[in-house]
């Protein structure tokens, strides 16, 4: 019977550490230096072998800004916990700013790309 209650003890599912550590895997494949932000678990929802998992990221150094939140699908892999994919807007991130939306700018100005729809035609025939 011991076995059986340590056994189910460990099925409790992930600590906020391994769900951490999978977070700062992500970004430093992505090129972010780690060693300067604050990776701090604010919520997660864990599904069996997956999870949505909420990110605030916030700069160690400088002035005090609020943190960019950051949302996340991830999947246990033997013993570590990996993003699978980021959930929301840009890089996963809770939508993208006003001003990259095409209704805030209509004509695609300031880095928003234009639908194809939207586009000139390019004279190739079909």
């Amino acid at each position: 019977m011991i076995l059986i209650l340590s056994s189910t003890s460990c099925k409790r599912g992930p600590d906020n550490a391994a769900i951490r550590q999978g977070v700062v895997e992500r970004l430093e494949k992505q090129g972010i230096n780690v060693s300067a932000i604050e990776v701090n678990v604010q919520s997660l929802e864990v599904q069996g072998k997956e999870a949505d998992v909420t990110v605030a990221l916030t700069l160690k150094a400088g002035p005090a800004t609020p943190p960019m939140v950051m949302r996340y699908k991830m999947q246990q892999q033997g013993d570590k916990w990996v993003v699978l994919a980021p959930q929301g807007g840009h890089g996963g991130e809770s939508g993208p700013p006003p001003a990259a939306s095409p209704q805030a700018n209509p004509h695609g100005a300031g880095g928003a790309m234009p639908s194809p729809e939207d586009l000139p035609p390019t004279g190739k025939k079909k």
